[in-house]
């Protein structure tokens, strides 16, 4: 899937009515991260049949993830799953998310599960 262009997009259950989700890596500088944490959340939403507020969640995820590390990185559009600057900046941007939402919210420790590949 390495080297795709355009959008990634899938069709998921919401309650018997087929809904679009797509991630589309041009919205991010680090364009090559986020292409390839959607090719990870679209095949995975594929092979699991993961529910619409489950896919939500990983779409919501890369968004955040992408969003940070665009602010985060010198040079974001060489980041990848790959790059060794990506583990620090991960592990910044996932000690921030508690502050980000209120007592008892899920979400800090819902978005970095959903990134890990």
């Amino acid at each position: 899937m390495e080297g795709r262009i355009g959008a990634r997009a899938v069709l998921v259950d919401d309650q018997g009515r087929e809904r679009l989700h797509y991630v589309d890596p041009a919205d991010y500088r680090c364009s090559r991260l986020a292409a390839q944490l959607a090719d990870e959340w679209a095949e995975y939403v594929t092979a699991t049949a993961l529910s619409a507020s489950a896919s939500r969640d990983y779409v919501r995820a890369v968004d955040r993830v992408c969003s940070a590390m665009d602010s985060a990185c010198d040079d974001p559009t060489a980041l990848s799953l790959e790059s060794a600057d990506l583990v620090p900046l991960l592990a910044r941007w996932e000690r921030t998310l508690p502050a980000a939402y209120g007592p008892g919210s899920r979400q800090p420790a819902i978005s970095p599960r959903a990134c890990r590949c």
